[in-house]
């Protein structure tokens, strides 16, 4: 049974959340959705530092995506839009990306195949990309919340 008055309140772990509440007598709780965004990313980039297949595996994506974008005729074909990142929210952009591209593998490699292109998919495990995919579980309790 809280009062008003001692209602914990959640933030981030901005600076100025932190001076503001730390001049208060009230209850800051750190956010665990920014906590495990930080920690997932993190995580990530340490890997793709130190894990040359893991930066070759994300380079490629990367580098797939500029070319069907660059490339007439080839994004009209996919079920799904090949998504770009977004350096605010880094793990869900990472699913973005990854559920785009699991949800086109098969025809990327037929239409790749046809252009004699698909060297482009050499450094892209699909079943890292699904794997991916499903780590992201509470992306659907996200977007259900963010409408």
């Amino acid at each position: 049974n809280l009062s008003f008055g001692d209602t914990p309140i959640v933030t981030d772990q901005g600076s100025n959340m932190v001076a503001a509440f730390s001049i208060t007598q009230k209850t800051r709780l750190p956010c665990m959705a920014h906590r495990c965004n930080t920690t997932l990313e993190t995580a990530w980039n340490k890997e793709n530092a130190e894990n040359p297949t893991f930066a070759a595996f994300n380079l490629a994506i990367r580098e797939l995506r500029k070319y069907v974008n660059q490339s007439s005729g080839i994004q009209d074909k996919l079920p799904k839009t090949l998504k770009g990142g977004c350096g605010t929210r880094a793990w869900p952009s990472y699913f973005t990306i990854h559920d785009s591209l699991n949800a086109s593998v098969e025809q990327l490699n037929n239409i790749l195949r046809e252009r004699q292109e698909q060297h482009r998919l050499f450094n892209i495990d699909p079943m890292l990309v699904k794997e991916i995919v499903k780590l992201m579980i509470f992306n659907d309790f996200r977007q259900t919340r963010n409408g």
